[in-house]
């Protein structure tokens, strides 16, 4: 009768075992901050189409209303109860969308009223929605230029300086006083500070108070939060860049230092020329 060898089967050594592993683990670490990246890059690009379907609806609200651009609070220092996302009865109120400027030219499909929110902001709303700490909820992490676009402005001199009074905030500006729509902010990613963090916040303020002399300058609340420390800005002729932090500054009047949170302006000018009619 033939025997039949059997052979023996061959497994890994603890010795071999070991390399795979730390092989494995090599390329895990090398592939992960790429995984990371890219998450970061396609959310940053998620929010840019967000502020870019804020400027379209602001446009075609614009069309509506004889060329005049939403306004971004209406009769804010007497009443604070209407603004460009939300509407409210009392001030105590969280702002909702129904009936908010932009909501009937914001895209809806799927369900969605009001604005789309950032998602790297996401879990910020989310946590002052839950604990009721919220200043102004619904304007997604993102903010207007109400200095300019969302409000009526006149000029007046101030010996060899030119300020800028509030005619009306009952509108936003026309769009024809702009005189270069291309380099003119609309939109952008926004946040201010608080005893605790960051909250939400839905305007961008310019570099210096319109209505005052130079020297008095806001907190600023441009948010570069996305990946590279990067902020997506919708512009008024709609397109969309990301830009990067080029100046800070904290008035020391709020808690948390601006300047630590991520908020700044970008662009080499410290002026307003972002924002104006200029």
């Amino acid at each position: 009768m033939k025997r039949v060898r059997c052979s023996r089967g061959f497994g890994f050594t603890l010795i071999e075992l070991l390399v795979v592993v730390s092989l494995v683990s090599l390329l895990a670490a090398l592939l992960l901050p790429a995984l990371a990246g890219g998450r970061g890059t396609a959310m940053m690009m998620v929010g840019a189409s967000n502020v870019r379907q804020l400027q379209l609806a602001n446009t075609l609200y614009a069309e509506d209303w004889d060329g005049l651009y939403m306004p971004g609070a209406v009769r804010f220092v007497r009443e604070n109860l209407h603004r460009w996302h939300g509407i409210r009865e009392t001030a105590g109120e969280a702002f909702e969308a129904d009936g908010a400027p932009i909501t009937a030219y914001l895209d809806d499909r799927g369900g969605h009223t009001g604005v789309r929110a950032c998602p790297v902001f996401s879990p910020t709303l989310a946590q002052r929605r839950t604990s009721q700490e919220a200043f102004e909820l619904g304007g997604g992490g993102y903010g207007y230029n109400n200095a300019f676009v969302g409000t009526r402005r006149v000029a007046r001199w101030v010996g060899q300086e030119q300020i800028w009074e509030v005619r009306t905030t009952e509108s936003g500006s026309r769009r024809s006083r702009f005189a270069q729509p291309t380099l003119t902010i609309a939109f952008a990613d926004s946040a201010f500070g608080s005893w605790d963090g960051v909250i939400e916040y839905s305007f961008v303020e310019p570099r210096f108070w319109p209505q005052f002399v130079s020297q008095f300058r806001p907190d600023p609340s441009i948010h570069f939060r996305h990946i590279g420390g990067r902020a997506n800005v919708a512009w008024l002729d709609g397109h969309v860049s990301q830009e990067v932090r080029s100046k800070s500054y904290w008035s020391g009047l709020y808690a948390t230092d601006s300047r630590e949170e991520g908020m700044g302006w970008f662009g080499r000018e410290d002026s307003n020329a972002a924002f104006d009619y200029e």
